[in-house]
């Protein structure tokens, strides 16, 4: 990095645009973009994006890049689209798919998608929150291309395509997820032109934000931190439900204020990178300080549950690439004795012990946390395609996901062995429901999902609960809906079904069975939430739903119906439960 003049290269660049736009006013551009993101592209070709986003060049930003279709690489797909939608040129943005192909041999929906909407889904479970707190969706779709190679037109992939088009439109996230990446769009830019030196920095954050997506991170929202301390300071609820996902701030404003102050005020947020750029508020926040550094090869000792591999038992070691990954490992304890840290991953090198991932929350922070994970460069340094890790070597993106439990979410892949691809997860909200979206590249892998509400019930899937985690076996392509939450320490096969909504007025009926003494959250519509009742075993149970009850069974005798929130809880519940809104 810096091996060239940011500012020449950067200015022979945004010459090309100046120059087009006196020539060539009035004719609108869009634009396809590169096969990477925002960050990538700043630190590995100097592109000044800010500034193409500022004069006024185009009128939206490009859309996603289909590395989905041409190689799997869901994470750099998603990554390059969220790095150039946390800030907008104009007032938009839209999203692409890629059926057809006008010039190569392939037409993706047949040949590279296999007629799965993975890609569909998947992307368009994106939202973009603003500095209002709202979030906002692709309102634009644009489709590469009606045509084959040939000039057909195959009515029969339009017939299959936009059925999932409209319904993934019609599902919309429109709150956050339950990961919001915090994007430093501007700061990364004023990074290249005062210390191009620490062009690495967004060069491995964005390259570890795309091995989290790939290793199974449900991340799929994010927020400039140009919006950042807006919505902290006037829009706070807008976050209340979600994780902040960020780059430990290297460069002390806006941005690491607003960080602290949503952690002090009872926010979660979960943040990576290396700690030598930071200010030493931010150190303090972690119980960490930096010293030498470690770097190659290591052993990695965690106190994290990996996911399982059924048919593989061997050891893995840890490689640590220093110039992919921001520098050396440095980070160390201020306070080992702290008793609101905890450690849960550490490298080690000969008599060397360095930390690699922890959790704090102070009693004084409101129920606040903080994680924090160093991360590492999912591949070596070569001269061609980068090519994770072989199997005998630990992805250190997978970690992150395993840090989700210090937040009380759990999901583990059960794989055959390590070089089974991880399944793709993205959870959005729609309607107070959440929606779980995702790819298996391999069927054969196993999904257990555990949330704080308990373990979620997918509706049109029967699901083994153990150790209050659901596990499913789903499809390659998955797009389910989720309402319900259910604690059952006994265990059982559980199934939530849709069912015919009765009576007249209702608009839906969910139907769970299998249930003992099970406890249960419940995520009704809002604007349904007056209108909810409940069936046990087909007998109606009159209650309101805000906690009194008027001559109802068992669940009214006992008080077992609240409201709280945007949730109805019921306890102790066995039998076969029906909720009708």
């Amino acid at each position: 990095f810096a091996r060239v003049d940011y500012g020449q290269v950067s200015a022979r660049i945004l010459d090309f645009w100046q120059h087009y736009r006196r020539e060539c006013p009035d004719l609108p551009v869009d634009v396809r973009g590169t096969h990477y993101s925002t960050g990538i592209d700043l630190a590995s070709d100097c592109v000044p994006l800010t500034d193409i986003y500022a004069g006024d060049f185009l009128r939206a930003p490009a859309p996603n890049y289909p590395s989905g279709a041409l190689n799997e690489d869901f994470g750099l797909e998603m990554v390059g689209y969220m790095t150039r939608i946390a800030r907008l040129p104009g007032d938009h943005f839209p999203f692409r798919y890629y059926p057809n192909d006008p010039w190569f041999w392939q037409n993706p929906w047949w040949d590279l998608y296999q007629r799965e909407p993975f890609d569909i889904y998947c992307p368009l479970s994106t939202g973009r929150l603003n500095g209002r707190g709202q979030i906002e969706n692709p309102q634009v779709v644009e489709f590469l291309t009606i045509d084959t190679e040939k000039g057909d037109l195959d009515e029969r992939c339009a017939l299959e395509v936009i059925p999932h088009i409209r319904r993934a439109i019609d599902d919309f996230p429109d709150r956050t997820g339950l990961l919001t990446w915090v994007y430093p769009f501007a700061e990364y830019h004023q990074l290249a032109a005062d210390r191009p030196e620490r062009l690495d920095l967004p060069y491995f954050g964005d390259w570890f934000a795309r091995s989290g997506i790939n290793a199974g991170l449900p991340l799929n929202t994010v927020l400039s931190t140009d919006d950042f301390p807006e919505v902290v300071a006037n829009h706070p609820e807008a976050l209340a439900d979600t994780i902040l996902f960020s780059p430990v701030p290297f460069l002390a404003g806006d941005w690491e204020e607003a960080l602290i102050q949503h952690i002090h005020s009872g926010g979660r947020a979960l943040l990576y990178g290396p700690l030598d750029p930071t200010s030493p508020i931010v150190r303090q926040l972690l119980n960490l300080e930096t010293g030498e550094g470690i770097e190659g090869e290591c052993s990695l000792h965690l106190d994290l549950e990996p996911d399982p591999l059924v048919r593989w038992q061997g050891n893995r070691t840890f490689k640590h690439e220093s110039i992919l990954s921001a520098g050396p490992v440095c980070e160390q304890l201020i306070d080992s004795a702290d008793p609101h840290t905890r450690v849960y991953a550490t490298l080690r090198q000969g008599a060397e012990e360095r930390i690699y991932a922890l959790t704090r929350c102070s009693p004084e922070w409101q129920g606040g946390a903080v994680s924090w994970i160093r991360g590492s460069s999912s591949f070596s340094f070569v001269d061609q395609r980068p090519r994770e890790y072989p199997a005998d070597v630990w992805n250190p993106a997978e970690l992150v996901r395993y840090l989700l439990t210090s937040f009380g979410y759990r999901f583990v892949q059960e794989r055959q062995h390590p070089g089974v691809k991880p399944v793709l997860n993205f959870v959005t909200r729609h309607r107070n429901g959440f929606l779980f979206s995702g790819f298996k590249a391999d069927t054969t892998a196993v999904l257990r999902y555990a949330f704080p509400q308990g373990a979620p019930l997918l509706v049109g899937a029967e699901t083994v609960i153990q150790d209050d985690a659901a596990t499913y076996f789903l499809d390659k392509s998955f797009h389910k809906e989720c309402r319900i939450f259910v604690h059952q320490s006994s265990g059982g096969v559980l199934s939530c079904k849709e069912k015919p909504p009765f009576p007249t007025g209702k608009e839906r009926k969910l139907q769970v069975s299998g249930l003992q003494d099970a406890d249960l959250v419940v995520y009704p519509p809002l604007e349904r939430m007056d209108e909810v009742s409940f069936e046990l075993d087909g007998q109606e149970v009159d209650i309101e739903v805000t906690g009194g009850s008027s001559g109802g069974q068992r669940l009214a005798a006992a008080h077992a119906i609240h409201r709280e929130g945007d949730c109805i809880h019921l306890r102790s519940v066995t039998g076969v439960l029906s909720v009708n809104w």
